[in-house]
Parts: structure tokens; C-alpha cells; sequence
């Protein structure tokens, strides 16, 4: 972690945005290669997002905060 802290602070001091778009790709590219999956916006996921995510799904659907096939049908028709 001591690694990480220390790239953190020396970015914190660069005004370069040459520079900072350089390493925002290179985050980027980073991300993408290592992404086990995708949201529907096209974000990539790691496998810890995913499972997360995944996580967060289930107890909204426990909460009964979705809505049935049916009824989305119903409702797109309205669009």
C-alpha cells in the first residue's frame, strides 16, 4: 500500500494534463483489460464489482423493488 499512497501524492502534484490524460488512459486500458464483465453504460466490472453488484440486485429484488415482465410490457407501451 505504501506504493500506491506514494503515486497517489506525487500525482496530486502534477498540473500536466497531457500528463494526467495519459495516465487516466493508461487507468483505463487497466480496467477494460482486467473487467470480468460490463454494466449496460458500458463500464467495466471486476470480479469484486461484479459479485457487489450482483449482491446489491438481490436484496433490492428481497425488497421487492423490481417490477414484473408483465408489467413492463404495460408499461412500455406508454413510451
Amino acid at each position: 500500500m505504501y506504493l500506491k499512497a506514494s503515486i497517489i501524492e506525487k500525482i496530486k502534484g502534477i498540473d500536466d494534463e497531457r500528463f494526467l490524460q495519459a495516465v487516466e488512459a493508461m487507468l483505463e486500458t487497466y480496467q477494460q483489460s482486467n473487467a470480468t464483465t460490463y454494466t449496460i453504460a458500458g463500464e467495466p466490472l471486476n470480479t469484486d464489482q461484479y459479485r457487489r453488484h450482483i449482491q446489491q440486485i438481490i436484496k433490492e429484488v428481497d425488497a421487492g423493488e423490481t417490477i414484473s415482465h408483465e408489467d413492463l410490457k404495460k408499461e412500455s407501451e406508454s413510451w
